[in-house]
C-alpha cells in the first residue's frame, strides 16, 4: 500500500501538513485543550501529531522507488483565514494568560523577526515542495513559522 496510495498508483509529489507541536517540549504548550480538538490531552495530541509526521516519513521511504516524493510544512498560527473564530481566540489567549486582543500580537511575537505568517507564505512552501524544482526532495519538513526558536530541530 504505502506511498503509492497517495497518489493512485502513480508519480506524484504529496505534501502533508504537520504540526509545530512536533518539535517542542512538552512545557511548551498547554496540558489540556488545543485550538482544534480541546477534548484531547497532551499525550493524545502528541501521539496523533507524532504519527502524522511519522506516516509521512514512512510514505517518503516507501514512494521513493516509485518516483512518489513525500515532505511535510510545519506551519505555525496562520491568521487572515477562516480558522480564528472569537472561541479559538479566547481559547487561545486563556492558554497563554494573555487578552483576546492580543493573540495575533503573541503569535506574531514569538518568532525571531516577529512577523505574521500568512497563509500564501504556507501555499509558497507547498507548492515548492510539490513541484519539479524540489525534486531532489523527499522526507523534508518545512517550517513555515518565522523562525520560532525552541521549534527548531536539534
Amino acid at each position: 500500500m504505502g506511498a503509492s496510495a497517495l497518489t493512485g498508483g502513480g508519480a506524484g509529489s504529496p505534501v502533508a501538513a504537520s504540526r509545530r507541536v512536533l518539535l517542542r517540549a512538552p512545557h511548551q504548550y498547554p496540558v489540556q485543550g488545543t485550538w482544534d480538538r480541546p477534548d484531547l490531552s497532551q499525550f493524545q495530541r502528541s501521539a496523533l501529531r507524532a504519527a502524522e509526521a511519522q506516516l509521512a516519513r514512512v510514505a517518503a521511504v516507501e514512494g521513493a522507488e516509485i518516483g512518489v516524493r513525500v515532505n511535510m510544512v510545519n506551519p505555525d498560527a496562520i491568521f487572515g483565514t477562516g480558522l480564528w473564530s472569537p472561541e479559538i481566540r479566547e481559547q487561545r489567549a486563556r492558554a497563554h494568560g494573555i487578552d483576546p486582543a492580543q493573540v495575533e500580537e503573541f503569535y506574531r511575537k514569538r518568532n525571531l523577526p516577529g512577523v505574521e505568517v500568512r497563509a500564501e507564505d504556507v501555499a509558497e512552501a507547498v507548492l515548492f515542495l510539490a513541484a519539479d524544482r524540489s525534486s531532489r526532495t523527499t522526507g523534508a519538513m518545512i517550517a513555515v513559522d518565522g523562525g520560532i526558536r525552541d521549534a527548531f530541530v536539534r
